[in-house]
């Protein structure tokens, strides 16, 4: 089972002060949240967060992790994103193919 810290633990945790990190993390993968936080931050909130959980992603860099999260966390979820750098990444375009 994973242990949560608490904030003022997760404040002063290398892994809020990694260099590793960058403002185009991922959600999972080689540069992911889940690499780095040893648990998968989306299932862990589908899982615990109830109908409507929610996720501040402090540091966001460009927003590629939320943006990942918001197509596996229920509808009604709340994910905000802060970062002192900005735009965040433009959402992907999609392509619509008639026939």
């Amino acid at each position: 089972m994973v242990r949560l810290v608490s904030d003022s633990e997760l404040t002063a945790s290398p892994v809020v002060a990694n260099s590793a990190m960058n403002r185009g993390r991922g959600l999972s993968g080689v540069n992911g949240y889940a690499r780095e936080l040893g648990f998968a931050p989306a299932a862990w909130l589908r899982e615990r967060g109830g109908s409507a959980p929610g996720w501040l992603d402090l540091c966001s860099g460009e927003g590629r992790a939320l943006a990942e999260a918001a197509r596996v966390l229920p509808v009604g979820a709340e994910s905000t994103g802060v970062d002192l750098v900005g735009p965040l990444a433009p959402p992907p375009v999609q392509v619509v193919v008639e026939r």
